[in-house]
């Protein structure tokens, strides 16, 4: 898949996540919390030997490259962020409810099996219909590396039905924003320190 026209030299690694794409679903029992995309990510550092890296991460992902340049700020050269800016937050007082929707959905998604879509086909006119501002030629791309065929000809998607299933906990929009002026505000990135801490002020605006 093409990066970009000024790309060449740079190695990329792109990286499914646990529960997304060709990578294995998390053990029955277990979850899928920000914290451990942040530590699946740099585990993934570190067994390619990348001392000093950017990142480059689209929405959730986004959030996770910001928290893994926010705990590892001398690891992490750059960031290239696409409809994110640190991770999403919640008041305090909502905690408690958070909790509660996430230990009750679990088991209901733990019990249910992929849909099978008759086609790759089909499998794309329904992600195009979920997302409208998806490009066609993208979604044929998510759904030639998102799924596998069965023996039917049938599609099915390879992402962990438990993706949906709220997260345990989120942070406050204050713990958000130390996280962000960790790697924003570093000396070593001072550079991009005028662009994002207006970035940074517009999450408590």
């Amino acid at each position: 898949m093409p990066i970009g026209k000024n790309s060449a030299g740079a190695r990329f690694v792109s990286l499914d996540l646990a529960g997304h794409g060709r990578s294995s679903h998390r053990p029955k029992g277990c979850t899928y919390h920000m914290t451990e995309f942040v530590r699946d990510v740099m585990a993934a550092a570190d067994k390619l030997q990348w001392q000093r890296f950017a990142i480059a991460g689209h929405s959730m992902s986004a959030a996770i490259a910001s928290v893994c340049a926010s705990v590892f700020p001398e690891r992490v050269t750059h960031l290239v962020l696409v409809d994110g800016f640190g991770p999403w937050s919640m008041e305090a007082s909502q905690v408690a409810e958070q909790l509660r929707r996430a230990i009750t959905t679990a088991p209901v998604l733990a019990a249910k099996q992929a849909r099978p879509y008759a086609s790759r086909d089909e499998a794309v006119a329904r992600l195009l219909q979920n997302n409208p501002t998806l490009a066609p030629h993208s979604a044929q791309a998510l759904v030639a590396r998102g799924t596998d065929i069965n023996d039917d000809g049938s599609a099915v998607f390879l992402h962990d039905i438990r993706l949906n299933c709220p997260s345990m906990s989120r942070y406050t929009e204050e713990q958000v924003n130390e996280f962000l002026k960790a790697y924003v505000l570093d000396r070593r990135h001072s550079h991009t320190a005028a662009w994002n801490s207006r970035r940074l002020r517009a999450r408590t605006e």
